[in-house]
């Protein structure tokens, strides 16, 4: 229903363009109600939250 390739690519480009450079963007050729979407959320969140766990217990 919202399928807009035109208005999808400029989103990208603003995000590219305006995003700082430590900032990551990851495309999924998925759409978003897609189970394989939800899993790649999922396992990048963990991936995220383990990264921040071991910053914080090398900090203490």
């Amino acid at each position: 229903v919202f399928h807009h390739p035109a208005a999808d690519a400029a989103l990208l480009g603003a995000l590219r363009e305006h995003l700082r450079p430590e900032v990551e963007v990851h495309e999924l050729d998925l759409h978003i109600n897609d189970p394989a979407f939800a899993e790649a959320m999922a396992r990048r969140f963990d991936e995220l939250y383990q990264d921040w766990r071991g910053q914080e217990r090398s900090q203490t």
